[in-house]
């Protein structure tokens, strides 16, 4: 009886994570312009900055940039965006999103699908001023 008590009550605190990806993005500098990937890359992040994210640069190419979009004592969601100014695709940056899903819902009732209305902003935002544009292809 102690065993199944202590079993139960394991699985009730262990919770369930659920990480679902955006498809990838990639940040064209308009050159023309005069901007190149190290500028695009600030914006990038200095622009998420600016709508909620904490982002935590890792040297000087790669940032990873969280926001908190649900915490409730049962189930927090997070979203996550990655820029990668120096990767093996050209003169671009890497925008990976992805949404992290943990607490006590199991993951068959969270959606496997996400499509991150703050890379979307992003990609508009960088478009609208000339800065960039997003494409799903690295060249």
């Amino acid at each position: 009886m102690h065993k199944a008590l202590l079993l139960l009550s394991c699985g009730l605190f262990a919770g369930c994570t659920n990480v679902a990806s955006d498809r990838v993005q990639y940040l064209h500098p308009n050159q023309a312009e005069g901007y190149h990937s190290a500028r695009v890359f600030e914006l990038a992040r200095e622009h998420l900055a600016g709508n909620g994210y904490h982002c935590e640069l890792n040297g000087a190419h790669f940032a990873s940039c969280a926001k908190i979009t649900r915490d409730s004592s049962l189930h927090s969601t997070r979203v996550i965006i990655r820029l990668e100014r120096e990767h093996d695709e050209g003169n671009s940056v890497l925008l990976l999103a992805s949404r992290w899903d943990e607490g006590l819902i199991p993951s068959e009732f969270i959606s496997n699908r996400f499509e991150s209305e703050d890379l979307a902003r992003l990609c508009q935002h960088l478009a609208s001023r000339h800065i960039a544009t997003c494409k799903e292809t690295p060249s």
